[in-house]
Formats: C-alpha cells, sequence, structure tokens
C-alpha cells in the first residue's frame, strides 16, 4: 500500500516541469559527488598512475602504452626499478609523435607505432588537438572545438604485437580517450590467453559517444578470469559497480590477471 502511494507520488510530481527540472539539477550534483569520489588526477605525475607504475616496475620487463601522447607515462616507467624495460608505444597525433620522437630518440629499446588502435584494423576519423592535446580522440563531438579531423591508420594490439614478435606483456596502459573498450577488445587473444599482467585503462565521459559502458567492460574483463579495481593515489579499490553505475567521471581501473593476483594483493585497499 505505501509502496503504491509513493509511486502514485513520484508519478504526479513527475508531470510538472518545475519538478523535473529541480530533480534534474539534484541528479547532477549527487553524479558529481559521485565522480569526486571516485575520481583520479588527469595528470599521470599527479594520479594513482605514478604510485602503481612505482610498485609495478620491480615486475615489469615488457610494456605496451596506447595512448603514448606526450611519454610521461612511459618515460616514468622506464625510470622504474626492475629489469631492462622494451615498450611499444601507440600514438596517431603528429604533434604528439614529434613529442614523443624526440624524447626517445635515445631509447631503442621503444618503438613508436604511429597509428590508432581499436577493435579491427582499418582507418577511423581522429579530431587531432593542436600541441599534443590530451584529448584527441577518435570519438567525434568531445575535443576542442580546434580539433582538426583527419584520417588515420588503425590496427590492434594483437596484431601489433604479433608483428613486433612480442607473445607476452607485463603491463599495458591503454588511455585513449573513449576507444579504450575498443582497445581492450582488440587484444581480445592477449587477454584471453592470459599472456598480460595487468592492464590500467582510463574511464570518462568520451566513453558515451563511443557506445561503450564501464559494466561491459568490467564484466568482459572478469569473464576471462580477470579482477578489476578503481586507482587512484591511495592503491587498488574493489568499487561496486552496480552502486555507481556509469558515473562517466574521469577515473582509472586496473585489471589485474590470475598471475598477478598474489602479487598485488598486498595492494588491495578494501571497498569504496
Amino acid at each position: 500500500m505505501l509502496r503504491d502511494t509513493i509511486v502514485a507520488m513520484k508519478t504526479f510530481l513527475s508531470r510538472s516541469e518545475l519538478v523535473t527540472r529541480a530533480a534534474v539539477v539534484v541528479r547532477d550534483q549527487a553524479n558529481t559527488l559521485v565522480r569526486l569520489r571516485l575520481a583520479d588526477s588527469p595528470w599521470v605525475a599527479q594520479s594513482g598512475e605514478r604510485w602503481l607504475i612505482e610498485t609495478i616496475a620491480p615486475y615489469c620487463s615488457t610494456f605496451v602504452d596506447v595512448g603514448g601522447n606526450r611519454g610521461v607515462w612511459s618515460e616514468l616507467m622506464l625510470q622504474g626499478a626492475g629489469p631492462a624495460k622494451r615498450g611499444l608505444i601507440f600514438e596517431p597525433s603528429t604533434s604528439a609523435l614529434a613529442v614523443l620522437r624526440d624524447k626517445f630518440a635515445a631509447h631503442p629499446e621503444l618503438t613508436i607505432v604511429p597509428m590508432a588502435v581499436s577493435d579491427h584494423p582499418g582507418t577511423a576519423t581522429f579530431y587531432e588537438e593542436e600541441n599534443a592535446g590530451g584529448t584527441s580522440s577518435c570519438v567525434p563531438g568531445y575535443s576542442k572545438p580546434t580539433a582538426q579531423p583527419r584520417e588515420v591508420q588503425v590496427t590492434t594490439v594483437d596484431a601489433a604485437l604479433a608483428a613486433h614478435g612480442i607473445t607476452n606483456v607485463d603491463v599495458m596502459k591503454v588511455d585513449v580517450e573513449g576507444f579504450d573498450l575498443r582497445v581492450l577488445k582488440g587484444a581480445r587473444a592477449l587477454l584471453t590467453e592470459q599472456r598480460v599482467g595487468l592492464v590500467q585503462f582510463e574511464y570518462n565521459q568520451m566513453w558515451l559517444g563511443a557506445g561503450s559502458t564501464l559494466r561491459e567492460a568490467v564484466d568482459w574483463l572478469e569473464s576471462l578470469g580477470m579482477k578489476v579495481y578503481l586507482l587512484n593515489t591511495r592503491g587498488l579499490w574493489i568499487p561496486d559497480f552496480r552502486r555507481y553505475g556509469e558515473h562517466l567521471g574521469l577515473s582509472n581501473y586496473v585489471a589485474v590477471s590470475p598471475a598477478w593476483q598474489e602479487r598485488m594483493g598486498p595492494h588491495l585497499r578494501g571497498p569504496i
């Protein structure tokens, strides 16, 4: 009886444009709180990404950086402790490629691939910002208004690794402004055969334009035996994906393979 009364009241209130507008404002503010709780800094050196690199570098000899941009993530990985490292960096932006080639000119152990990455090879329209802008993307409508569209070559992680003779990867980082799940799907063989130890990927509002959801990414990765955690400067957290839903706030997630579960166990911080 009480439930029917509540439903009837909500139905009545929903007919008011003013109440509906107020509900949207309240919802947006509530979503902002959720995003802030789960958010990480957009700057690698100030985010959980740096903590993660410092934690895993001693165990890493091979890494893949999808969305290299200015090379900050790869540079920190090379500076990390542990064995000598071989890296593959993917970047389609011409201005970012110039930065990468200059920065890593003295590092033959790094291979820079001037291509975008997705779930199938071919071509795509890439909206490129000037000066190696950090929100250049293959997702239309999200980059800066000054971004210039151009056609770029697209590969997959599986195809590129096979072409470069790489069979196993310790760490794969994905930050491609919305196409992250497509990149992961393009590493299907690598992930299915558990030939990657750990995957870090970024989640943000551009996922909406790409038609991707965090729920799909988590379900798919966990179906392959991986465990997915939220990353921030305090460590790895167990998020309640069903509670928070598609918050579309900038955040980083880490998928850990069975082989790396014990290794990362001491760094789990519990539920968030």
